[in-house]
Formats: C-alpha cells, sequence, structure tokens
C-alpha cells in the first residue's frame, strides 16, 4: 500500500517515461503508440465548427485581424479530456501526442476545401529561451505533423518570436493584446506575397496572438491568412 501511496509524489513526466502506454486522459492502459484510448477520444467536446458559416473563433477576429478562414476539431473546457491532452503535451512533455492532435486538426481542415490549397503552414513562434527550457515548441511539432499529412511545406523561418513574455494564460484578452503586439517579427515577408498560409497553434484563447500574428504578416506582404488550432477555450456559443 505504501508503495502504491508513493507513485501519488512521482512527477507525472517520469511515470510517463517509466509507464508511457497509459491514456493521458484517464491513464486506461494502451498499446504501444497509442496515447488516447478510443472511450476518452469519442467524448471529446467536438466543436462542430465546419457546419457553421460564421464560428466563434472567426466572430471572436471579428474587427481584430483579416483572416479568411479560422477553426478547431474541439472545444476546451475546465478539466476536460481536451485540456488534459493539451497539458500532458505541453507541461509533461509527451510530445508524441504531436501526432493525435495533428491527426485531429488534418481530418477536421479536410472538411474546408480553402485549407487544402495553402502554400505554406506556419506555426506561432516561439521564444528561442522558452523553447529551450520546454524542449520543444509545441505549435511547431503541430505544424510539422500537420505538413507531413497534408503535404503542405512547413516554414518555421518566417515568423520569430522576439521577446520572452510571461505565460499569458491567465490574462484578459487586451492584456494579452498589448503584451503581445511588440514581440513578433517577420523576416523575408515577400516569400509570402500572394500566398495563402496556414497559422497553426494548439489552443485558440482570446485570439490576441493570432489578431497580432496575421496584422503583422500584413503590414509586410499581401496574403491570404487561415488559421487552425486543436482546440478554443470556453463554449461554443461564445
Amino acid at each position: 500500500m505504501k508503495a502504491l501511496q508513493s507513485l501519488n509524489y512521482i512527477p507525472k513526466v517520469l511515470l510517463h517515461t517509466f509507464f508511457p502506454n497509459g491514456c493521458v486522459c484517464c491513464g486506461k492502459r494502451l498499446n504501444e503508440g497509442i496515447s488516447v484510448c478510443l472511450s476518452c477520444e469519442y467524448n471529446l467536446s467536438i466543436s462542430g465548427f465546419q457546419k457553421q458559416e460564421y464560428n466563434p473563433m472567426e466572430k471572436k477576429l471579428w474587427g481584430r485581424a483579416q483572416i479568411e478562414k479560422a477553426t478547431c476539431p474541439y472545444i476546451l473546457h475546465k478539466d476536460s479530456s481536451v485540456q488534459k491532452i493539451i497539458h500532458a503535451f505541453k507541461y509533461q512533455h509527451q510530445t508524441d501526442l504531436a501526432k493525435f492532435i495533428g491527426d485531429k486538426i488534418y481530418f477536421h481542415l479536410k472538411q474546408y476545401a480553402d485549407f487544402t490549397d495553402c502554400d505554406y503552414i506556419l506555426p506561432v513562434p516561439m521564444h528561442p529561451k522558452k523553447q529551450k527550457a520546454r524542449g520543444f515548441n509545441q505549435a511547431e511539432e503541430i505544424a510539422r505533423h500537420l505538413s507531413k499529412r497534408s503535404e503542405i511545406k512547413m516554414r518555421n523561418d518566417i515568423l520569430l518570436k522576439s521577446s520572452n513574455i510571461k505565460t499569458q494564460t491567465k490574462k484578459a484578452r487586451w492584456q494579452r493584446w498589448l503584451s503581445t503586439s511588440s514581440s513578433y517579427a517577420v523576416q523575408n515577408p515577400q516569400e509570402l506575397s500572394g500566398k495563402s498560409i496556414l497559422l497553426v497553434d494548439d489552443v485558440f484563447t482570446t485570439g490576441a496572438t493570432i489578431d497580432v500574428l496575421a496584422n503583422l504578416i500584413h503590414e509586410h506582404t499581401n496574403c491570404k491568412i487561415y488559421v487552425a488550432t486543436f482546440a478554443m477555450t470556453g463554449s461554443i456559443r461564445a
């Protein structure tokens, strides 16, 4: 009994190292290479955005950024399986989840004609210091797998994070906008001229980051911008 209780004190990242084949949502034992069990996958909160002319994600960007279309397959609620997947991916270094997330975005995007015509996939950048500390950029890992699936080239050399700011998960939208408005840069923008690009991130919260990046890109070049994430926080009525 004491041995079992002691497992509660072992960091989850170590548990994943020694017992890697458990569902990240419920802990159910799984075959190697599978991260989410079928039951938990079935119960993920689907957005249904592909059935809406203007979805809540796009409405949040109205009047703020010139976006052709924005979408995601899931809605993230507190303590939900979607949140557990994102948390395991970002903070427990379960980078194998990039394949699961990338697949879900890919199959969601296949329901739209526009997204399949994009020329480049651009991951939302992370500051080099933060990326070094975490070991990876979650948006880039998702974009890399999405690129393999869709055969659309990923470009991680155009958008740069020029300043390192603290996590913004608890900030209001206007606070996020103020702190991100001068923290990104675009290099070789001429390579995006006349192109259709897909901005990719893990979660869409207030839209501040997408807002800033889209406007920054449009300041430097003329192109069409699409947005895709794994999930959007809140309610589908938001």
